[in-house]
């Protein structure tokens, strides 16, 4: 070898001794294998067994028509290339040109094909398993022989060491970014690719989702029943998510997943939560439902753990609700009493009464604003009786009516979630609505329904307005100023009925305690 050659083949040995990333180290000794063997260009290739085709990752030099630097879709079929496939079966190396006479025909062809005169080729090695072929090509009167096979067997042995590291550093990088149960990445692989887009300036949006009733159906079936459950459910996110270009689908740990979106906007996190709840109906049961979170970058929220956090409060927000819920992020005006979201739906309903009392009770002290329990009891009274929505009121200054100054609306979509937003902050009149203004005036509990004779024409109009069946209402006429609590539902409502004497009953105290 001349000193250029040896300066070569050191680079090689360089590569293949910090080879992390297989891409880099093919880089690397094909362009220097192409000076070591002075030919005209130089291929990678890989044997696909399945497949029974050779397919090409990298070309570098004088390219072919045709010939692509990191092509995508260059194969050659076994069948039609006796002499690769003799590489590959028996690892005999093969040398052909244009103007040997023995050369095999095919080989002849392809290589007037690629505008060449002459053709090399050695097997790779990897593990003691045929792994691939080396290919040069020259051209202007060059000719390979036995010299340059010797030393493209020499370099075929050190990428089979590139190989090999190569392997290694990406098995531990799989083990160090993959969730192990389901083969989605995990939270550390998670926070790299925020950093990524934080460090680029992207706009990404972050869908967080929690898988509903986990613990109950390892409690009935065990926890292998739990696991199948965790990888249907996380076949399902990977496949809905295979439409949004660059998404990221993770598993957080327990029954938390996510799907980071880059250049993605709250919309496209909705119609993806949308198609999820719809793949899980028909792929995996019904009865299997996620609740939703979705933030988005802004101004006031970093593509990092800030962004994590945003979207984990509007999940909080959407379990509150019950299960098959989304709630997008908003800042909250005020600090809220925590919320034990953990609770086994299918408890009885004075078990959950019991304790909701008690929780009142514990957390009302003079200290707390009268507007942040009421909210408390809003969001725990429309979990337990099943419900859409909430709603809390403050009468106005004027006494002549009400505003919205607290809740969630939802909506249900065509796929069976539900959609929760903050809820307007519309006034409304006594005189438009009698019904609430004697609650008001009285501290009444009443309930008004669209398929009810007796309800308020008035209240039944709003309700269908906002989509939804029912409305538990309750009034509490207090100093300064008087309340109103809305507790909604867009389906069948006895569980409304079932909570009306709680519900007057806790409203009362709060109430009194600030008088």
């Amino acid at each position: 070898m001349d000193i250029s050659a040896i300066r070569a083949a050191l680079r090689i040995s360089q590569a293949v001794s910090g080879a992390r990333h297989l891409n880099q180290a093919l880089e690397v000794v094909a362009e220097q294998s192409l000076l070591i063997l002075d030919a005209a260009s130089f291929s990678i290739s890989r044997w696909e067994r399945q497949r029974g085709v050779l397919r090409t990752l990298i070309n570098v030099g004088a390219l072919g028509p045709g010939e692509e630097r990191w092509p995508e879709d260059e194969f050659y079929p076994l069948t039609e290339y006796r002499l690769v496939t003799d590489l590959l079966r028996h690892g005999e190396p093969y040398v052909n040109s244009i103007d040997d006479h023995d050369a095999d025909d095919d080989a002849v062809a392809l290589i007037r094909s690629l505008e060449k005169e002459s053709e090399l080729a050695v097997p790779v090695m990897v593990a003691g398993a045929m792994w691939g072929e080396l290919w040069a090509a020259g051209h202007e009167g060059r000719r390979f022989g036995g010299r340059d096979i010797q030393i493209l067997q020499a370099i075929a042995t050190q990428l089979s060491i590139a190989i090999e590291t190569a392997k290694i550093f990406s098995e531990m990088s799989r083990c160090a970014n993959e969730d192990a149960l389901t083969g989605l990445a995990n939270r550390r692989a998670l926070d790299e690719r925020l950093s990524d887009c934080k460090d680029g300036g992207e706009r990404a949006t972050l869908l967080m989702g929690d898988l509903d009733g986990l613990k109950v159906v390892n409690d009935q079936h065990g926890h292998p029943a739990g696991d199948a459950l965790l990888r249907a459910v996380a076949d399902v996110l990977s496949a809905a998510a295979s439409t949004v270009p660059d998404a990221l689908v993770a598993r957080l740990g327990g029954d938390e997943f996510c799907i980071m979106m880059p250049n993605s906007t709250l919309s496209d996190a909705q119609r993806l939560a949308c198609d999820v709840t719809r793949l899980l109906t028909a792929e995996v049961s019904p009865a299997v439902s996620l609740c939703w979170g979705a933030a988005t970058v802004s101004d006031q929220i970093a593509c990092d753990g800030e962004l994590i956090a945003a979207a984990d409060a509007a999940l909080l927000e959407a379990k509150k609700l019950g299960p098959g819920r989304l709630a997008v992020h908003c800042a909250p005006a005020r600090q809220q009493p925590a919320h034990d979201s953990r609770r086994r739906p299918d408890t009885p309903l004075q078990r959950q009464m019991d304790r909701l009392v008690a929780r009142v009770v514990a957390v009302h002290e003079p200290a707390l604003p009268l507007l942040s329990t009421l909210e408390m009891l809003a969001v725990e009274l429309t979990r337990i009786a099943g419900a859409a929505a909430w709603c809390v009121s403050i009468v106005t200054d004027d006494r002549r009516g009400v505003k919205a100054v607290a809740g969630l609306e939802s909506s249900l979509t065509s796929s069976g979630l539900r959609l929760l937003a903050p809820a307007e902050q519309s006034v409304y009149s006594f005189d438009d609505y009698p019904a609430t203004a004697a609650a008001v005036r009285n501290g009444a509990v009443f309930i008004a329904a669209t398929d009810r004779d007796d309800s308020d024409p008035a209240e039944v109009a709003l309700l269908r307005e906002y989509g939804y069946r029912a409305a538990l209402v309750a009034g509490m006429n207090t100093p300064a100023p008087g309340y109103v609590m809305e507790i909604f539902a867009d389906g069948p409502y006895p569980g409304l009925a079932e909570i009306v004497p709680h519900a007057t009953v806790l409203m009362h105290y709060c109430c009194s305690k600030q008088r």
